[in-house]
């Protein structure tokens, strides 16, 4: 796997380095293997994803979207946001979607059609759907993305401290 980055010579090496390692990340948090990608290829999603004036923007577009059921599962009751993601992530398919979350059918049907009093009657379809699936997807690849900054933070530490570190 590799990132290509461009450098003009005016924003320097240390900037196209930070800038090469985002789309590492990236990649390997979209689940990419065995590609090589740019960041003029994965423009949007570099500059959302790390740019740290948009990341806020995300977030509230992730709580917007998928609050009012984040908040009903943290109250308790049946978990409804797992079972909108498998039925968005499945292409609205309800066998499939029961099956992964080892759950009877007739749960699913049920837990889906209480969403409807939280979302609405017309989150299965259209753009709300897409909404829906954007901001699962969003909230996904910011949770890779933050445990990989934290391991990428934690191992420049460790070779920093390191006193046999020579590099």
């Amino acid at each position: 796997m590799s990132a290509a980055v461009s450098w003009d010579g005016s924003s320097g090496v240390r900037d196209s380095v930070r800038r090469g390692g985002r789309v590492l990340r990236l990649v390997r948090a979209l689940g990419r293997r065995g590609i090589t990608a740019s960041a003029e290829e994965l423009g949007f999603f570099v500059g959302q994803l790390f740019d740290g004036d948009s990341r806020p923007d995300l977030g509230l577009f992730v709580t917007r979207t998928l609050g009012p059921l984040n908040d009903h599962d943290a109250g308790g009751g049946a978990p409804l946001l797992p079972s909108v993601e498998a039925f968005v992530s499945n292409d609205g398919h309800l066998a499939r979607s029961a099956h992964e979350l080892r759950i009877h059918i007739n749960t699913l049907y049920s837990r889906l059609k209480s969403v409807d009093t939280f979302l609405g009657p017309g989150w299965r379809r259209g753009d709300q759907r897409l909404e829906l699936a954007l901001a699962f997807r969003l909230r996904g690849l910011q949770r890779t993305l933050v445990r990989s900054e934290l391991r990428s933070d934690r191992s420049t530490q460790v070779g920093a401290a390191d006193p046999t570190n020579q590099g």
